[in-house]
């Protein structure tokens, strides 16, 4: 994270403007003892952070994936149900398909099912542009 936003504001005076924050320099951003309130460049700095470690990720897992079993499908790390955006995207760049562990919410007075998970699939693919896999239930 240090090395992106030292890369993203050049100067820990643009950092700290942009972060509402006072550090005399870079390296004290690994000696904060809480996170100062949360701001739309904390947030946008946290996707770009979630973007590397994702792509760091997939990239080292479907290459040795490859190169050990050429001849089958990558079908990634089984997200246990939800993952933010930024990792969606990044695991459709690498895998063969997208598996998802997420079972159904089912409400037993009512008998039906009540978790909107066909619209959580389709938000998931949109993302993704890869086949899903789940477990049926």
């Amino acid at each position: 994270m240090l090395q992106l936003l030292k890369e993203r504001y050049g100067t820990v005076q643009t950092l700290n403007a942009a972060w509402g924050i006072n550090l005399a320099s870079f390296e004290d951003f690994l000696l904060l003892g809480q996170l100062p309130p949360f701001s739309k460049a904390m947030e946008v700095d946290g996707e770009l952070f979630l973007r590397q470690i994702a792509e760091r990720y997939f990239s080292i897992t479907s290459s040795a994936i490859r190169k050990y079993d050429p001849n089958h499908l990558v079908l990634g790390c089984r997200f246990a149900g939800r993952a933010q955006d930024p990792v969606w995207e990044t695991a459709g760049m690498y895998c063969d398909v997208v598996s998802v562990n997420c079972y159904r919410m089912v409400d037993l007075d009512r008998r039906v099912v009540a978790d909107g998970f066909e619209d959580a699939l389709a938000e998931w693919y949109s993302l993704a542009e890869k086949p899903l896999m789940t477990p049926l239930s």
